[in-house]
């Protein structure tokens, strides 16, 4: 999973039925050997986010957070809640219901390179709000 974490994309799909498949006991005893290792404590996060069972370790109380994941390759919550018990900054988009993973891939970096957000509000500008209130009320 360590391997997973560091080289491929997450996917909380697989590591779900990854989960439910793992003996928790090989889960804690990897956690426990490097307990302030951040893709140990990304493991344990993600193990009790998904599978909505808590790991019978300790709360952490030493080292500092480490972001869930990794703001330049995923759109992440900034600012993250902090998960104490594991020292983690769970910058998902979601909660354990739904909680989609968005990937920043070249074509969506180019189109955050257009400022999109300013041409719209360019455009919108151009119209009374009289007009825009009647076009969002026909929407």
């Amino acid at each position: 999973m360590e391997f997973a974490l560091k080289y491929d994309r997450v996917n909380l799909g697989i590591l779900a039925a990854v989960f439910l498949k793992a003996d928790a006991a090989e889960i804690v005893a990897y956690i426990s050997s490097k307990p302030l290792g951040k893709y140990a404590r990304r493991i344990w996060f993600l193990y009790e986010f998904l599978t909505g069972s808590t790991l019978p370790l300790q709360d952490l109380t030493s080292g500092n957070y480490v972001d869930l994941l990794d703001q330049d390759q995923y759109y992440t919550l900034n600012p993250a809640p902090k998960a104490r018990r594991q020292r983690v900054n769970n910058n998902l988009l979601g909660n354990r219901g739904f909680c989609p993973i968005i990937r920043r891939t070249s074509t969506l970096r180019e189109f955050e390179a257009m400022n999109l957000r300013s041409r719209c509000q360019e455009v919108v500008a151009n119209y009374s709000p009289q007009m825009l209130k009647r076009a969002m009320s026909c929407l």
